[in-house]
């Protein structure tokens, strides 16, 4: 052995909330050298093999992964033992916050599905607040554009994402046409600490001039019906704008489960029109079919006049679509406005 030099390594690497730093030992001869820790508690050291140096000497790493919060403002120590030497090295651990930036706070409003605007109760916009410090924060709501009052707003818990922020979620009761109108909605994030703020608005586009889809409804084909159990009903909904559109089915008159059948798309129309289709498929028991169910494929959307629905029902004894009114379908929605 003619000399031996401990290099802390200074650069890190960060998995969630995980911190990885490393020592380097070089300049040594023969093998073996040993590197060990001291003031590791949790974390898990890692050595790699010995190397060839260009003089002939070797040289070894050695990798320490620690959970954030231990290495921040902690201290390490780094011990390489060679025969009779004894050399030590105090690694610079990172700040976490240089080594695993945090992500900036922010605010986004999720507005209310067409199901639950047509179909539900309670439609809300939802306010999301991603990446606080601190879960204790107040939401304030407010609209703009001359629209009315607002509806009760209620926040769910506080959820700790893996960086150790914070995700909270703000929910404002709406009426369709209140989302309809087209009027502004600002929600307001305020940290209780700090007095921070953040906002983000939404707004739904009225300005684009909405256009209804073609609906059409398919039996199962017959070679299905004579080698299975099985009958699969398609409909398809096709050349509407805007994109956001809501496909649901009965039998029966009586809403079908939505995990009871699948729906693909929307997607864009070939020829850049700007038009979008959709494509849904329902599978029932064969016999269900053969006794004569009335299943019906029910679509909605804005450009839809009227109750905004287009029903085509389809039954064994038609065996073709027919129209009809949808208002069945809309008996157990009772919308209501405060």
């Amino acid at each position: 052995l003619e000399s031996i030099s401990v290099f802390p390594l200074v650069s890190c690497s960060c998995d969630g909330d995980r911190v990885s730093f490393g020592c380097l030992a070089s300049g040594f001869f023969p093998t073996p050298a040993a590197i060990t820790w001291e003031g590791v508690a949790s974390g898990e050291a890692l050595s790699f093999p010995e190397v060839s140096t260009a003089s002939d000497a070797l040289s070894v790493t050695s990798r320490v992964t620690a959970p954030a919060e231990e290495a921040e403002g902690g201290e390490f120590v780094c011990r390489v033992q060679h025969r009779s030497s004894d050399v030590t090295a105090t690694p610079p651990t990172p700040p976490t916050s240089s080594c695993c930036p945090q992500p900036s706070p922010s605010v986004l409003i999720l507005p209310p599905s067409l199901r639950d605007l047509y179909l539900s109760p309670s439609p809300n916009l939802t306010c999301v607040a991603s990446n606080l410090k601190s879960p204790r924060v107040k939401f304030t709501w407010e609209r703009s554009g001359g629209g009315g009052a607002l509806g009760v707003a209620t926040s769910g818990p506080a959820h700790r994402l893996p960086s150790g922020l914070y995700e909270l979620r703000n929910f404002l009761g709406v009426c369709a046409e209140d989302w309809n109108s087209g009027d502004v909605f600002t929600c307001k994030v305020t940290e209780e600490e700090t007095g921070e703020e953040l906002s983000a608005s939404a707004r739904k586009d009225v300005d684009a001039a909405a256009v209804a889809p073609k609906v059409f409804a398919f039996p199962p084909p017959p070679e299905e019906l004579a080698a299975s159990e099985t009958a699969t009903l398609t409909c398809l909904a096709s050349g509407f704008r805007p994109r956001d559109v809501l496909v649901t089915w009965t039998q029966q008159d009586a809403p079908v489960d939505e995990r009871k059948f699948s729906v693909l798309g929307p997607e864009e129309d070939a020829g850049s029109s700007g038009t979008f289709s959709v494509y849904s498929k329902l599978s029932v028991p064969a016999e269900e079919w053969r006794r004569g169910d009335v299943f019906g494929c029910v679509v909605g959307h804005d450009g839809i006049q009227g109750v905004r629905f287009i029903q085509r029902n389809l039954d064994k004894a038609a065996a073709r679509p027919a129209s009809v009114n949808v208002s069945v379908v809309l008996a157990d929605s009772d919308l209501v406005c405060y």
